[in-house]
């Protein structure tokens, strides 16, 4: 055996080991990843914007304080009226969260409404769902988890945009 069939021979076996590493890493990384995902379920926020879109901003807030989950606080962000918002994300099961919803012409969504549903196993769950009659703005709080059955939620608080807009 030559010194450069060694090399080669050398070279190769590095590659497998190489390889081998990869695929124990992929497969560590896959599993980890499951179990970490495993707490969390796939949700979706749906807003149905009133003839005056441009008034209303909005956030989703979990169970760290100061920490925004998706929002949008930009007045004058969305143009088209009478249009629904669908936005989707992935939230912590068994967890609190507030969904903070702001009209700068304080009269609600009108005619509008909004929901919070997520993805438990193969069905889908309303956890959260009312017309948007808010006035100026509203709280609404909802837990992530199998509801027993729909409900309408009512503010946790309402008041003043500028008393409790957290922005």
């Amino acid at each position: 055996v030559t010194a450069r069939e060694r090399q080669q021979t050398m070279i190769m076996i590095m590659m497998t080991c190489i390889r081998q590493w990869l695929f124990l890493a992929a497969v560590t990384l896959l599993i980890s990843s499951a179990s970490a995902q495993s707490s969390r379920v796939h949700c979706q926020l749906e807003i149905t914007l009133d003839d005056q879109p441009h008034e209303t901003a909005w956030e989703i807030r979990g169970p760290i304080p100061g920490v925004a989950i998706v929002r949008e606080t930009e007045y004058n962000h969305y143009q088209t009226g009478q249009t629904t918002i669908r936005e989707s994300f992935f939230l912590e099961k068994m967890e609190s969260y507030y969904l903070i919803l702001v009209d700068e012409g304080e009269d609600g969504i009108k005619e509008g409404m909004y929901s919070v549903s997520c993805r438990f196993g193969s069905y889908d769950r309303i956890l959260l769902t009312g017309k948007a009659d808010y006035g100026d703005g509203g709280i609404f709080k909802f837990q992530v988890e199998p509801p027993a059955q729909q409900r309408q939620q009512q503010p946790v608080q309402s008041q003043r945009r500028s008393s409790f807009w957290p922005f």
